[in-house]
C-alpha cells in the first residue's frame, strides 16, 4: 500500500522542517511500502512560505502553496485532490502529534484487517488526562465526544484527535465542506452516517498553547458542536 500524508500548515517556520523529517522517516508497518507527503501552506505570513520553497526536499515531498488564507478544512481537501495514496493520514504542522512513536501504530489495524477503513489516534484511550492539556481544553474535548457518541450512537474516545486515519476510497462516500477546524466534526459525522465504523488506538501526544502557536480558539468548539449537530439532522450526507 501506498501512504500519503498530508499536512495541513499556517504559520508553521519553527516547526515544519522537524515535523516532515519526522514524516519522511518514522517507521511505518509491512505492507506500506511507499509514502509521499503532501504540505499544504495555508497562506502563511511568517516566513513558512520562503522556507518550504528553499528546502532541498526529498522527491516524496509535493508542496502546494495557497496565496491566502482560507483554513485547515480547504487546506486538508486540497491535499485529498493532489494524495495518491490508498491509506491517507491527516498530519498537524506542530509537534502535538510526533509522527515516529505514532505511525507504526496508527497504521497497523490497516495491515492486519482489510475491512478496516478509518482509524482515529485517541488521547483518551489509555489516559483520562493527557499531560499539558488545558483543562478548558480538556472539558471541549469530552464535550464534543460525548456529543458525538449519543448523536451517532458510537463508543469513540476522542472525536477532535488529530490523527485520522483512512483508506482514501473512503471520501468516494461523501463530500467534505468544511473551510476551517469544523473538518475534524464534519468527517467523524459523516463517517458514522455512512455506516463506517472507526477504530480506535492510543496515541502519544504533546499538548501546545496558544503561545507556543496552538490557533484553534473556544468559538471553535461551539462551531464544532454546531456541525456535528447539522450533519445529523440533515437528511442525505
Amino acid at each position: 500500500m501506498k501512504l500519503s500524508i498530508i499536512i495541513p500548515v499556517y504559520n508553521e517556520k519553527l516547526l515544519l522542517r522537524e515535523i516532515i523529517t519526522r514524516c519522511l522517516t518514522a517507521p511505518i508497518p509491512q505492507g506500506f511500502n511507499e509514502r509521499e507527503i503532501i504540505v499544504v501552506d495555508d497562506g502563511s505570513s511568517d516566513g513558512t512560505t520562503e522556507l518550504l520553497k528553499s528546502l532541498p526536499f526529498d522527491a516524496a515531498v509535493k508542496v502546494h502553496h495557497s496565496h491566502i488564507n482560507h483554513g485547515k478544512g480547504c487546506a486538508v481537501r486540497v491535499g485529498f485532490k493532489i494524495s495518491t495514496g490508498d491509506v491517507i493520514i491527516i498530519q498537524d504542522g506542530d509537534m502535538e502529534y510526533d509522527p515516529i512513536v505514532n505511525y507504526e501504530g496508527i497504521l497497523v489495524p490497516f495491515t492486519k484487517n482489510k475491512d478496516i477503513q478509518v482509524v482515529y489516534g485517541s488521547r483518551f484511550l489509555d489516559r483520562p488526562w493527557p499531560q499539558g492539556m488545558k483543562l478548558s481544553n480538556l472539558i471541549a474535548n469530552y464535550i464534543l465526544t460525548w456529543s458525538t457518541r449519543v448523536l451517532y450512537n458510537c463508543r469513540i474516545t476522542d472525536e477532535a484527535t488529530g490523527y485520522k486515519v483512512f483508506r482514501k476510497d473512503v471520501l468516494d462516500l461523501f463530500k467534505i465542506n468544511a473551510r476551517g477546524f469544523e473538518f475534524c466534526p464534519e468527517f467523524t459525522a459523516k463517517v458514522l452516517r455512512a455506516g463506517l465504523k472507526i477504530e480506535e488506538v492510543p496515541i502519544c501526544y504533546n499538548a501546545r498553547n496558544q503561545f507556543n502557536g496552538k490557533k484553534i480558539k473556544a468559538r471553535d468548539g461551539f462551531i464544532a458542536l454546531w456541525t456535528l449537530i447539522k450533519v445529523r439532522i440533515q437528511p442525505t450526507i
